[in-house]
């Protein structure tokens, strides 16, 4: 028995240890990352193919050595990313590290990519943290978290959010699978019905897996039966959609008021087909504004935010959310996700030593 159990241990210890990015993010202390730059002007560069990149859609990457705590990675891939974010004032802009950009198969623990996230409009830092954290530990897809301080050849800039990448790395992780189409749904992706044509949805998200077949069938053909199924929505829907993740995901959004989301300005998500289960999954991503940080959002009541809030004209600007609300039984199940965030997640005894835990480890 001994001996099975120190098997059982090892197994498990190996599988977790395979995982990347396991020893970055498990470790609950504050990283030190150092970028490097070879070029004198790398400030510049990064802005100006920033630039040219928002007009293109072309990324750019200038290069750099790494240093992550003790180990270096050299001839690493850096650009500067985000929308809203990048217009932060000063020097701290939100950060792409590409350790495969330049080296093919270069890593780092095992991840290929790192975002480095500013915490625009968060003075407090934690707001994503907390939120994520919270998904995860409940089973929702969503990306791990970390803390860095970041310096640029030297200079200190300041205190940045490690955020993990949606990518094969983070699919394999998490549903075991990782070669299904995958969209990034930027800038704004309401579901709405644009015909049968994939150009249609194309300023709609991004094909960032296969996008070389560039077969966008699956996700026309979602948002054919969201607006289309009448009656028959919730089987038609279940057939090809993983729907109570989601309904989980919008209550969690909803509760911890998080409405830079689809319940509000419809994106920072992805969809994710699921080879195993031939079902699309949803993923969330960048939850930067939870817990009530409107700022730019011009929302009335934000305060008593009405938890079936629909938008105007909802049945073509909001048709997943519509939907639901329109079958009784789903929204039943959606009300019931609510209730249970704030009885079991949403309340001071549990979250208060959360925040000033992370303060205390973040503070200095």
């Amino acid at each position: 028995m001994t001996k099975i159990v120190l098997f059982i241990s090892l197994f498990i210890s190996s599988i977790l240890s395979a995982q990347p990015g396991i020893n970055f993010f498990a470790n609950p202390n504050v990283h030190e990352i150092h970028i490097n730059f070879y070029a004198a002007n790398y400030y510049d560069s990064l802005t100006y193919y920033k630039e040219q990149g928002d007009q293109t859609g072309i990324e750019k990457y200038i290069g750099a050595d790494v240093i992550i705590n003790t180990d270096t990675i050299t001839n690493v891939g850096i650009r500067f990313r985000g929308n809203a974010s990048y217009n932060h004032p000063g020097t701290k802009k939100p950060v792409q590290l590409d350790f495969n950009e330049f080296v093919s198969g270069q890593e780092y623990d095992g991840l290929k990519k790192m975002n480095l996230n500013n915490g625009y409009l968060d003075p407090s830092q934690i707001r994503e943290k907390l939120f994520m954290d919270m998904m995860r530990s409940l089973g929702m897809a969503a990306p791990r978290v970390g803390f860095a301080a970041v310096y640029f050849n030297g200079d200190y800039i300041g205190l940045y959010k490690v955020m993990e990448t949606i990518n094969k790395d983070f699919l394999s992780a998490y549903y075991n699978n990782n070669d299904g189409n995958l969209y990034k749904c930027e800038p704004n992706t309401p579901l709405t019905w644009e015909g049968n044509n994939q150009a249609s949805y194309y300023d709609n998200a991004e094909l960032k897996i296969n996008d070389s077949i560039n077969d966008w069938s699956d996700f026309v053909n979602l948002i054919y039966t969201i607006n289309f199924s009448g009656n028959n929505f919730e089987n038609d829907l279940r057939n090809i959609f993983n729907l109570d993740p989601y309904i989980k995901a919008w209550a969690a959004n909803v509760v911890f008021g998080n409405l830079d989301s689809y319940v509000y300005l419809p994106h920072n998500y992805y969809l994710y087909h699921n080879e195993d289960t031939d079902k699309i999954e949803w993923i969330t991503w960048d939850a930067s504004l939870a817990f009530g940080v409107y700022a730019f959002l011009i929302v009335p009541n934000s305060i008593d935010f009405d938890i079936l809030y629909l938008p105007n004209n909802a049945q073509t600007d909001r048709p997943l959310n519509f939907y639901i609300l329109e079958d009784e039984s789903l929204k039943q199940q959606y009300m019931g996700e609510i209730c249970t965030f704030i009885k079991e997640e949403f309340y001071p005894s549990k979250l208060f030593p959360q925040i000033d835990s992370l303060g205390a480890l973040i503070r200095p």
